[in-house]
């Protein structure tokens, strides 16, 4: 039997609120969040509000994002932050896709281990995307908690960047950053001083890709990343060969990778 998206929707939220018991004790969940509603009244919301205030015991989330207009980024309603931030067990965090991600990370309150923030989009430039934005402003009250940090982002607005804005990660072991600007290794080095996997890229500095940064420019940004005897406990690291020339890392490493 198949069941339209809408129709699919009604049944699980009255499967779901029939009995609310039989999800008490669910402590992994994968969601499908879409902006349907917003456009078609006869699509009902999200459950993931329903399901997240009857499942209190959460430690895994993972957000998928659906759009019913690709070009336009999804911001969480208030009514879903609340509950997700409320969670007092959550562990893992995961979203994928174009979202507005800083009002649930400043308001999350549990001592969340794992974020992944993933959003591929090469094309993707939203007109009133800022091009540059610093998301460990949004997750600095982790600071003590987080062990593992994914961001994610292939296009060219709405990028994040490491500023030497102070912010410092003491527990992180692993690292996966991929934006469109390169960031200092300096910063990198003092931002994750721990660190003993890293995988970086830098869309800028891809040459088939448009707007890429002159061969200059990078000579420029490796110039000012020159650090002596930084990250010494790494021991897995990937990237591109381009991008870790520019970054100027150096270290020993176990394991070196470059993307297939």
């Amino acid at each position: 039997m198949y069941l339209p998206e809408k129709d699919e929707n009604r049944l699980l939220r009255h499967l779901l609120l029939s009995n609310p018991s039989r999800f008490v004790h669910v402590i992994r969940l994968t969601c499908i969040y879409s902006d349907l509603h917003h456009y078609w009244k006869d699509v009902p919301p999200s459950l993931l509000t329903d399901f997240i205030n009857l499942s209190t015991r959460l430690q895994y989330l993972d957000l998928r994002i659906t759009l019913a207009w690709p070009d336009r980024p999804v911001k969480l309603k208030a009514g879903d932050v609340t509950p997700i931030a409320l969670l007092p067990d959550l562990k893992h965090l995961k979203i994928s896709g174009p979202i507005a991600v800083s009002n649930l990370l400043h308001a999350l309150t549990a001592p969340l281990k794992y974020l992944e923030i993933h959003r591929h989009e090469p094309g993707y430039v939203h007109p009133d995307a800022p091009v540059l934005y610093d998301p460990l402003s949004s997750i600095a009250h982790l600071s003590e908690s987080l062990e593992s940090l994914s961001f994610i982002m292939d296009g060219t607005a709405d990028s994040p960047t490491i500023f030497a804005s102070g912010y410092h990660f003491p527990l992180i072991r692993r690292l996966e950053w991929v934006s469109w600007n390169p960031v200092h290794m300096g910063t990198l080095a003092s931002t994750f001083p721990n660190l003993g996997s890293l995988t970086i890229d830098f869309n800028s500095i891809n040459l088939r890709r448009p707007r890429a940064l002159s061969f200059e420019r990078m000579q420029a940004i490796r110039q000012e990343n020159y650090v002596k005897d930084t990250l010494r406990r790494l021991q897995y690291l990937k990237g591109s060969i381009l991008s870790l020339w520019v970054l100027g890392i150096r270290c020993h490493v176990e394991v070196l990778e470059f993307p297939t």
